[in-house]
C-alpha cells in the first residue's frame, strides 16, 4: 500500500535536506540516506523527531510552502 501523499512529501523533503544521514537514529536510514521508517499514526518520518524546535519549524515551513505551477514545470523538465 503506498504511503499517503503528505507522508511522501515529508519523506522526500527530509531526504533532500539529508536528514536521514545527519540526524536519524535508524541505521538503515543513515546508510541509505533515505527515510524508511515513519510513524504510522501521523506519517511523520522518524528523523524529524530528532530536530530542535527551530529546525523542525524550518523543515515544516519548507514542506508546506506553496508551490507555483512554474516551479512544478521546472521540476518535471
Amino acid at each position: 500500500m503506498p504511503l499517503p501523499v503528505q507522508t511522501r512529501l515529508m519523506v522526500h523533503t527530509a531526504e533532500m535536506l539529508a536528514l536521514p544521514h545527519l540526524v536519524c537514529r535508524r541505521r538503515d536510514c543513515r546508510r541509505r540516506n533515505a527515510c524508511h521508517w515513519h510513524f504510522s499514526g501521523n506519517g511523520e518520518p522518524c528523523c524529524l523527531r530528532n530536530l530542535t524546535a527551530a529546525q523542525r519549524r524550518s523543515s515544516m515551513n519548507f514542506t508546506n510552502r506553496p508551490r507555483s505551477s512554474s516551479n512544478m514545470a521546472a521540476i518535471r523538465a
